[in-house]
């Protein structure tokens, strides 16, 4: 069983897309949240949201394609 093979049969590509979307989302409205609470700004912080962004993106494509929420 490979990292990109579909295991879960109900997956679709509006599916897999929605959960990305929403991952992502959450994700970069916790990780803004942590970056706005801090005490200093850091430097380049929207270089980080966008990189920690596309990560939740991608894990939350993978596990829509790997199993989902069963």
């Amino acid at each position: 069983m490979g990292l990109l093979e579909k295991t879960n049969a109900k997956a679709t590509l509006w599916s897999v897309v929605r959960s990305a979307a929403m991952s992502a989302g959450v994700g970069a409205i916790v990780y803004g949240l942590v970056i706005y609470l801090r005490a200093e700004p850091t430097e380049y912080w929207q270089l980080k949201l966008a990189i920690w962004s596309l990560g939740c993106l991608l894990v939350g494509a993978l596990g829509e394609w790997q199993g989902g929420c069963q």
